[in-house]
């Protein structure tokens, strides 16, 4: 029976699509183009210092360790090991373009490089907030929330399409979605970014996302590969459960 779905499921990521509504590109689009227009520069946003200086004055001491944690998933040498050791074992089970797609993830790291250096925005500084963490570059949008959301949510997409539903799926889609939303807590909890510089991330990475998942789909529909074995797998079952049928 697992064989049996495995192979059902991998033709479904073969075949699969993401159709997200010209609306919601245009929305977020909307939101993240002003926002980066104002926090270019060398100016703090309104906000960003009272918002985090009521995060790290009220955050609960029970989530240090989940925000020691998510610091540490976020660095880009950390996140790309975790992304191509998933990849890698898509690949060895089969499920070719599922690897393709998570491997393109890694993305995500040179568009937020692009991105910071066209905003040059500055990060937190000690005379206006803690700053536990200290970092270099540029603050907007953030690398450790842009990385991770583009990761999550890439990753969402590909077990969605290749878990069987169920509360085990809904489980492992709610963590990923979490991953994100943790990370931008972190990085104003360390004084490494300003609200602003999360906000970013998010709705950068998600355009990201939504781009690296469209883009995989036009270039692999373009190639005239062989199916894959699980869709071959299918369609032999499928043909030989219509012979039977015919002969009986």
């Amino acid at each position: 029976m697992d064989r049996s779905i495995k192979r059902v499921t991998g033709a479904r990521m073969e075949r699969s699509s993401l159709s997200v509504p010209n609306w919601t590109i245009a929305g977020l689009l909307a939101a993240v183009l002003p926002l980066s227009f104002v926090a270019a520069g060398t100016s703090v946003l309104p906000g960003d210092v009272a918002t985090t200086n009521a995060l790290q004055t009220h955050l609960p001491g029970m989530f240090e360790p989940l925000i020691a944690a998510a610091n540490l998933l976020g660095e880009a040498p950390f996140l790309l090991a975790i992304v191509f050791v998933i990849a890698a074992s898509l690949a060895f089970k089969r499920h070719h373009r599922a690897a393709l797609l998570v491997a393109a993830a890694s993305l995500a790291q040179g568009i937020n490089w692009l991105l910071k250096l066209s905003m040059e925005s500055p990060r937190p500084t000690s005379g206006l907030v803690h700053v536990s963490e200290q970092s270099s570059g540029f603050g907007f949008p953030s690398g450790h929330v842009m990385g991770t959301t583009v990761f999550a949510l890439v990753l969402f997409y590909v077990v969605t399409t290749l878990m069987a539903d169920g509360l085990r799926r809904r489980l492992v889609q709610t963590g990923l979605l979490l991953v994100p939303l943790l990370m931008g807590v972190a990085r104003v909890e360390a004084g490494a970014h300003w609200p602003s510089d999360v906000l970013g991330a998010w709705l950068w990475g998600t355009l990201a996302a939504i781009a690296i998942i469209t883009v995989s789909q036009w270039q692999w529909n373009s190639l005239s590969l062989p199916a894959p074995r699980a869709a071959r797998s299918v369609r032999s079952a499928v043909a030989m459960s219509n012979i039977r049928r015919i002969s009986n």
